[in-house]
């Protein structure tokens, strides 16, 4: 954001850990806000969609993250 390199701009981390051991974990079919999301995951669950298609898994890759960009970028 401008000014980020100033130490004006805004900045935010969040961390979400899901436990597998629960029911109806996970969030509602989404798009991820920011400029990009930094995703790791070890289990199956994490889908994806194009539009007018329908949701895919992603499979997990061991030792590896997934880079989502966000709606930022659709702008």
């Amino acid at each position: 954001t401008e000014g980020a390199v100033d130490d004006k701009g805004l900045k935010y981390f969040v961390i979400n850990h899901y436990n597998p051991d629960k029911k109806n974990i996970g969030l509602v079919p989404h798009k991820d806000l920011s400029w990009l999301a930094l995703l790791f995951f070890n289990q199956a669950g994490l889908e994806r969609r194009e539009p007018e298609t329908p949701w895919e898994e992603v499979a997990p890759l061991e030792g590896h993250f997934v880079v989502n960009f966000g709606l930022c970028f659709e702008v």
